[in-house]
């Protein structure tokens, strides 16, 4: 006898839905601008990591590069493709499609970008849900004559064949999806990677700024020297035109506004040698350069909105949704500057393009980028 059951997925059919949900949700997300789940899952493992012990650990295995974060990022990337695994092998195409979209959104904070990446991820877990999913056989009874013609020679030869699943196509789909969200994740990290600084804009003609390219004093290191370190992978790191770009300066001041890059350099310009330092960086470590950068000061922007005499702290926010703090009086102080330019050369998108803060004796930490 025949009979068909409603139809399920196996556990490698579960891992082919993880694996090309993550990577086709990953490249729609470079495309589009929305949030990459995974990103998020990342940026939340790296804040509960970050305790002087945890950091200490992951210096003392991977050094003081980037790969202590390359390992936590696609750790990170792993650990949701094993969370959409079981969701698609143990739930319904249905189900695990909602689970997915709450799941994205709450690693988004709830944000509206975080809703609609979310919903792109529940609609890839149920799509490839229902693509690789097969009918599920119960078996088959078959019996078989002796042909000996005596009594209870009728019997089963074989008795009931668990057939198991049937041998179709899906196998082959299972493995085509793996690679199609191998393949879109290496598009991805590429399509992130080939992202250069769309523009460079110089600073203005005048005042103590040293000329683009021009020989550098003794002891400056060049914007191409200067250490990195990122909170983010760099493929992950903003990348901003200024034709698009605008600060927003809001709060509790008396006239917010919104300042284009062209705009923030009508003010009082400022040239100043810094060293910067990384919070990170060991006695006589690499993460430590000198530099000229040029900028403004932030106590003429706040003058420029007005100050609302309730105010008592600065709060900073990045184009990464990275966020730091400084308390009023400390912000106005003449040498707490909004740096566009390093050595007479516009930011990198490395080092902050087009804006970064820059306060003296103070860590890199504490002066965001972007």
């Amino acid at each position: 006898m025949n009979q068909t059951r409603p139809r399920s997925i196996n556990l490698f059919g579960a891992l082919a839905v993880g694996v090309g949900a993550t990577g086709l949700g990953s490249l729609a997300a470079t495309i589009t601008g929305l949030i990459d789940p995974t990103e998020r899952l990342y940026a939340l493992l790296t804040h509960l990591l970050g305790t002087p012990r945890a950091f200490q650990l992951l210096h003392s295995i991977f050094g003081l590069g980037a790969e202590g974060k390359t390992f936590a990022f696609y750790s990170s990337m792993a650990a949701w493709v094993v969370f959409l695994t079981l969701l698609a092998w143990r739930a319904g195409p249905l189900a695990a499609g909602v689970v997915t979209v709450i799941a994205a959104w709450l690693l988004a904070g709830w944000s509206l970008p975080g809703l609609l990446a979310g919903v792109i991820s529940g609609l890839l877990v149920a799509g490839l849900w229902a693509l690789l999913a097969r009918p599920a056989s119960a078996g088959r009874l078959e019996t078989a004559r002796s042909g000996s013609g005596q009594p209870g020679a009728d019997r089963p030869a074989v008795g009931l064949l668990a057939r198991g699943e049937p041998r179709d196509p899906s196998r082959r789909r299972a493995v085509g999806v793996i690679a199609a969200g191998a393949g879109a994740l290496a598009a991805g990290t590429l399509l992130r990677a080939s992202h250069s600084d769309i523009e460079t804009v110089l600073p203005p003609d005048g005042g103590d700024a040293l000329a683009a390219g021009a020989a550098l004093p003794d002891g400056v290191t060049a914007q191409r020297d200067l250490y990195y370190v990122s909170k983010n992978l760099e493929a992950f790191d903003p990348v901003i035109s200024s034709s698009d770009w605008k600060l927003k300066v809001s709060g509790l001041v008396n006239t917010p506004r919104d300042y284009t890059l062209a705009s923030l350099k009508r003010l009082p310009s400022v040239t100043s040698e810094r060293t910067l330092s990384c919070i990170s960086n060991p006695v006589g470590g690499p993460l430590i350069g000198n530099v000229v950068v040029t900028g403004l000061r932030v106590r003429d922007l706040l003058h420029d909105v007005g100050v609302n005499p309730k105010a008592r702290w600065v709060t900073w926010r990045a184009a990464d949704d990275y966020a730091e703090s400084l308390p009023l009086a400390d912000a106005l102080e003449e040498d707490v500057l909004l740096v566009h330019s390093i050595n007479g050369e516009s930011l990198t998108r490395r080092h902050g393009f087009p804006l970064r803060v820059s306060i003296p004796n103070r860590y890199g930490m504490k002066q965001p980028r972007w």
